[in-house]
């Protein structure tokens, strides 16, 4: 990337990486019904990977490369909707796949993406302060 000029890194990773991080979220649930909710290693790789794009970013950027983290959020893919049925889980918090996929359409072609290095997305938290409406195009497919 350095030697054509620059370049994007846009780490996609998921907010079980915050596990815990702020006191006053609720204890963790070791598992709902039968859904497990106790997997460590994998909080532990997305918050190292979320950290990771952090400390890289300042670095990258002297080089023209941007850093950039997004949290896509619980997407309602078939395996979410599979594994929330089984689990007698309210599926209505899982947000649509149109939403991360606006936000890294937008942060792999958007004309300054060292506005964004360094920082941490939440997809549809953040969607309209980067001026994406999901109203604006037709819908992705898939």
């Amino acid at each position: 990337m350095e030697s054509r000029g620059g370049g994007r890194i846009i780490n996609l990773s998921t907010g079980s990486g915050e596990v815990f991080r702020q006191p006053e979220e609720l204890p963790k649930l070791e598992n709902i019904g039968g859904f497990s909710l106790a997997v460590p290693g994998y909080y532990c790789s997305k918050r190292a990977l979320d950290r990771l794009g952090n400390v890289l970013a300042p670095e990258l950027a002297r080089k023209g490369i941007a850093v950039i983290g997004m949290h896509p959020g619980l997407v309602a893919t078939e395996l979410t909707a599979i594994r929330v049925k089984e689990s007698g889980l309210d599926d209505s918090v899982a947000v649509p796949m149109e939403v991360p996929a606006r936000m890294l359409a937008y942060f792999a072609s958007c004309a300054d993406p060292m506005e964004y290095t360094g920082r941490l997305f939440w997809a549809e938290r953040e969607l309209k302060e980067v001026g994406i409406e999901l109203d604006d195009r037709p819908a992705i497919t898939t």
